[in-house]
């Protein structure tokens, strides 16, 4: 698994979406089409006519236990990821405190930062994902389960046992 991380790793901090989309878990285009999918990340980082995006790092942080279900293994992983971020327009200088507040909210204070020096926000992410290896994925792949409809593409069970952050409401 540590060989697979590596690449996606590698894969995402050199925007190689066509690439990095073969580490992504197979049903998670049953949500999104694999092409649309590969067409919003490739556009997320390409159109720099507003605002230019940049993944600085990302990183795992936590392995906890595997969980084993029915032939497959399912591994949550926590991961930190750091962007900056950089309007290109400078009229959006004048929303630098309200654009700071808002990410220091959503983020936290301590991971959401400006300098004004590079006109660069910086921001610092941990999150969870897993590692799944199961009938529809014979290689490890990666789920992110940010959000309830990433947890419904797995057995009831394991989403239950690996899906606990999300507010309850989340899961239905």
């Amino acid at each position: 698994m540590s060989t697979r991380l590596q690449q996606y790793g590698q894969l995402t901090l050199s925007h190689q979406y066509d690439k990095l989309i073969d580490y992504i878990y197979p049903r998670t285009f049953e949500l999104v089409p694999r092409e649309m999918l590969v067409a919003a990340m490739t556009a997320m980082f390409a159109d720099t006519s507003i605002l230019k995006v940049s993944i600085d790092t990302a990183y795992v942080i936590g392995y906890h236990s595997p969980y084993k279900y029915k032939g497959g293994i399912y591994q949550k992983l926590d991961y930190v990821t750091k962007m900056s971020m950089v309007y290109t327009d400078s009229s959006a200088d004048s929303l630098t405190n309200l654009t700071l507040g808002l990410f220091q909210l959503k983020y936290g204070e301590a991971n959401a930062s400006y300098n004004p020096d590079t006109r660069a926000y910086q921001i610092k992410t941990t999150e969870s994902m897993l590692a799944i290896r199961d009938s529809y994925s014979p290689e490890w792949t990666l789920l992110r389960i940010a959000q309830s409809e990433a947890c419904n593409l797995l057995p009831r069970k394991v989403a239950k046992k690996m899906c606990r952050h999300l507010k309850p409401t989340d899961q239905e």
